[in-house]
């Protein structure tokens, strides 16, 4: 009796250890497939908190997304006579390499229709997800100029068809951003920015664009200006 006691023990200690591996596969397979608006916004925010809005290896970092890097001069002139205020620009193309995560998930909102408003004929929006990076630079003739500045840089991260990804409301963006501001526009559309401490033109922003009482934001653009 003795020995069947102890068998049934050892027996219940092995089930209890199966059980648990078990639970935590469970458990890891869970957080390995993150809610995407908390992933999609974290993302974005990571990348407007470090301030590496020009430093396109750091944010293939941070999004986990892989680039392709291409440099175009757009302009050169020996004076400034006919340059439009520079001497020279250059273009910087950062592409993402196919299969990133930002892609068309069955958890999207397909058709996303957007109700008939005053000034815009707009009924539906773009549902297919694209994203683009670019970084332009110029050098200016006048160094003294106070708008233009004697180098400037700018930067744009755009996420389109935002909607086809996941549908990320203005609730979801004031639960995850609370910080982030609400933006009027023209034509019935809105936005809200969220912009790190400091909240200047050289602070990169994010913004989410909504056209007017359309559930979804359409569209997420980063961008920030250097000088």
């Amino acid at each position: 009796m003795k020995n069947t006691i102890t068998i049934v023990i050892l027996l219940f200690g092995i089930f209890s250890l199966c059980f648990d591996a078990e639970a935590e596969l469970v458990s890891h397979g869970k957080e390995s497939k993150p809610n995407p608006k908390e992933f999609f916004i974290s993302k974005l925010k990571n990348v407007v908190d470090s301030g590496n809005l020009f430093e396109p290896n750091t944010i293939s970092e941070i999004l986990k997304i892989n680039f392709q890097i291409s440099t175009q001069s757009m302009a050169k002139f020996v004076d400034c006579s006919n340059s439009a205020g520079y001497r020279t620009s250059q273009k910087i193309t950062i592409s993402p390499i196919e299969n990133n995560w930002f892609h068309a998930l069955s958890s999207g909102t397909r058709n996303m229709k957007i109700p008939k408003q005053p000034f815009s004929n707009a009924t539906s929006a773009h549902e297919k997800t694209d994203l683009t990076y670019g970084i332009e630079s110029y050098v200016s003739c006048d160094k003294n100029d106070p708008v233009q500045h004697e180098n400037f840089s700018w930067a744009v991260l755009h996420f389109s068809g935002l909607p086809g990804y996941s549908c990320i409301t203005p609730e979801d963006i004031q639960r995850l951003l609370p910080t982030a501001k609400y933006v009027s526009a023209t034509d019935g559309a809105y936005a809200y920015r969220y912009q790190e401490p400091g909240d200047d033109d050289r602070t990169p922003n994010l913004t989410f664009y909504f056209i007017g009482r359309a559930t979804c934001s359409t569209n997420a653009i980063i961008e920030g200006n250097k000088y």
